[in-house]
């Protein structure tokens, strides 16, 4: 652009506003936008036949500033002029008027005025809250135990018993997740990584619980196939915690991975879907509450799917588009 620092910034913004509140819109990316105002700044020089130059005189104005209008599609200039200055207070007067000279010709852009940037999903932080439905699989662990036994009588001085299977136990459950992402580096324009810490609550569970906190970290690739879409595959880990007094002993740790589709829901943030399971590395261990059966300790394999619909709310920018 050249000029001094001073000189860029007040062109910059006031070109910028001049063209805004004439309708035009003031995209982010050169490859999103319909044409391209470029500004040059120099000294206003005389330049003669032989390629030496004159300084301009103390009368003279200063510097001019090059106006250059490029079609971005063909990259084919259409409008160049220039406009001589000393001072920047006086180019006030003159900004709109040099505009509408180098856009006379061309239309509003396709925005028509609407700002449309993917900063959505270039934020350095987001934070999700979504409502989740979950489907838990208790499946009895077949090397520990897979009946029960039910005493039937006394028979010869001994006690007689009839067994049946510990049947497996599913449940469906609602569930809410309070969520905060850092999205940190970039592979190429289109691919970053992520991570993610989430407070998970399933209310209900077929131990006996009526509520399953769960910390849970995720390890995130958000793949953006166009701007206002965002796919993010994951690996995640997940910490469950018991609430309830039958269960001895939870796993500790359950691993998976999931989905999540986002789609943009402003220029702060997108609305998604998530998807995904976890295998929990271990057994939950309950306690059998009936006295007339046996074992009295019961070992249960637990599996979870679950599907949630959310928002996702960015803050700072990580990039110009």
């Amino acid at each position: 652009m050249g000029g001094t620092g001073e000189q860029q910034a007040f062109m910059k913004e006031q070109f910028s506003m001049e063209a805004t509140a004439a309708g035009y819109a003031i995209v982010d990316s050169a490859r999103e936008s319909d044409y391209i105002l470029q500004l040059r700044i120099n000294p206003n020089l005389t330049v003669y036949s032989d390629g030496s130059t004159v300084e301009p005189g103390p009368d003279d104005k200063q510097y001019i500033v090059e106006l250059h209008l490029f079609q971005t599609s063909n990259n084919e200039e259409l409008v160049t002029f220039s406009f001589p200055f000393t001072d920047l207070l006086e180019m006030y007067e003159w900004t709109l008027f040099l505009l509408y000279q180098a856009t006379a010709n061309i239309p509003l852009t396709k925005y028509t005025a609407i700002v449309d940037t993917e900063h959505w999903r270039n934020k350095w932080l987001y934070i999700r809250f979504s409502f989740d439905y979950a489907l838990v699989d208790y499946a009895p662990d077949a090397a520990k135990n897979t009946t029960y036994s039910i005493p039937t009588g006394n028979t010869g001085g001994g006690t007689s018993s009839v067994g049946i299977p510990i049947s497996r136990i599913d449940s469906f459950m609602p569930g809410a997740v309070l969520g905060i992402e850092l999205q940190f580096v970039d592979f190429s324009p289109r691919i970053s990584m992520a991570v993610e810490a989430d407070i998970k609550m399933l209310f209900g569970d077929p131990s006996g619980a009526t509520l399953i906190p769960t910390i849970a970290l995720a390890v995130k690739v958000p793949i953006k196939p166009s701007k206002h879409w965002m796919v993010e595959p994951y690996v995640m880990a997940d910490f469950p915690v018991s609430t309830s007094a039958a269960v001895i002993e939870f796993p500790l740790v359950g691993i998976g991975g999931g989905i999540q589709i986002a789609a943009k829901g402003g220029e702060m943030g997108g609305f998604f879907a998530d998807f995904n399971a976890i295998y929990n590395i271990g057994n939950v261990h309950t306690e059998n509450l009936s006295n007339d059966f046996s074992p009295k300790e019961i070992y249960w394999n637990r599996f979870v799917v679950e599907v949630g619909v959310g928002y996702k709310l960015g803050f700072f920018n990580r990039r110009e588009e």
